[in-house]
């Protein structure tokens, strides 16, 4: 521990705040230098850029860190995959000694995030400022091989939680055309609920209560633990007259569904939902076949149109019921579960392996960030 000392971040690191240039020379045709204001452009690895200027005041360079710097969003993070004008809701980040040193600041920066938030200003709008950033203190390891080497560690991880991402990517890809191909040659048009039955079982109180999952349906598409999804406890602790919903069975949320909160049963296990959510099961070997038929663009398009509300969007279970659907014969649908299962079960494993990777950077950074492990 004799290399660490306690020194400002300034010393390894530059900060380029941003600045957002004049609304007149911003643009969405491509003209000019992509822009980049704030989160609403990132994605899990780099932005996705949607306007542009022609009088951009602050950049950041290829392989900077995008940070967040203002508001709810302060400390989320992107990569730069090229040269970005940057507005006043981000700061670029890079080491002083160069870009192979950048994931060790990512994990820097991880590191010291949960320190750092509350030095941020404004109780309303919070913000940092470029010297909170570069003023900050901690002790770091002075030997820059020792930050290579934790910056080489880092990348790995980093690079095989990207590579299985980009897997998954294809793999979806993958199952939608396997969908549609089959979807498409399916002929007749029936509706969801001739494959589909509502349930409404409780629960109950009784001893049972910890054998059910408590689940929440996000806009993603997923029925997710709620648990595990959220930062804190979303659901009642009085649960007995929640709503059971069985392995492979469906469930969502009226007052969201609009917004994509609809998803299957997928832990395995039994589990429970709010009892304003509609739950409803699927006739054998059809699960899949609907769970990739309510990710379709065009059906989310028609189950938001569906949703009826002056105040608030309410999807009935009796309007989601007559939306339509090709139900193919039992024969195809058996062999278009033959092709997918496999892309399935090679999905559910990259996301796993991908859990298990960033639990244990979680567990291992603030090892490596003090010294209490050496690579």
């Amino acid at each position: 521990m004799e290399e660490w000392k306690k020194v400002k971040l300034e010393k390894y690191i530059d900060v380029v705040m941003g600045q957002s240039p004049t609304g007149d020379t911003c643009n969405s045709e491509g003209k000019g230098i992509a822009l980049l204001n704030g989160p609403s452009e990132f994605t899990e690895l780099s932005p996705i850029p949607v306007q542009f200027t022609t009088d951009a005041r602050k950049f950041a360079e290829k392989g900077d860190l995008l940070f967040c710097v203002r508001g709810s969003t302060t400390g989320k993070m992107n990569w730069a995959d090229q040269q970005y004008a940057i507005g006043r809701g981000l700061a670029a980040i890079r080491h002083k000694e160069g870009y192979e040193f950048q994931p060790f600041v990512r994990g820097l920066i991880d590191f010291i995030l949960p320190s750092l938030l509350p030095e941020s200003t404004g109780s309303i709008f919070p913000s940092l400022s470029g010297e909170q950033l570069k003023e900050h203190e901690l002790l770091l390891p002075q030997n820059l091989e020792t930050q290579r080497q934790i910056a080489d560690f880092l990348t790995k991880l980093d690079a095989k939680i990207a590579h299985n991402r980009a897997m998954n990517a294809t793999l979806t890809a993958l199952s939608t055309a396997i969908f549609l191909e089959k979807y498409q040659n399916t002929e007749g048009v029936g509706r969801i609920g001739d494959i589909a039955t509502q349930r409404s079982q409780r629960i109950g109180w009784g001893d049972n209560l910890g054998e059910f999952t408590i689940l929440s349906a996000v806009k993603t598409g997923h029925l997710v633990r709620s648990d595990a999804y959220f930062t804190k406890q979303v659901y009642s602790a009085d649960i007995g007259n929640y709503k059971r919903v069985a392995p492979l069975a469906f469930a969502y949320n009226p007052a969201r569904a609009n917004i994509g909160s609809l998803g299957m049963n997928e832990t395995g296990e039994w589990g429970a939902v709010s009892p304003i959510y509609e739950v409803f099961e699927v006739a054998e070997g059809y699960h899949f076949w609907l769970s990739l038929h309510l990710r379709q663009p065009r059906v989310r398009q028609t189950i938001a149109a569906q949703s009826a509300g002056s105040v608030r969007q309410n999807l009935k279970y009796d309007n989601f019921a007559n939306i339509a659907l090709r139900v193919p014969n039992a024969e195809t649908v058996a062999e278009f579960n033959r092709l997918y299962t496999p892309l399935r079960e090679r999905l559910k494993h990259n996301a796993r392996e991908n859990e298990t990777l960033s639990q244990l950077r979680d567990k291992l950074l603030p090892k490596l960030m003090t010294g209490r492990l050496t690579i």
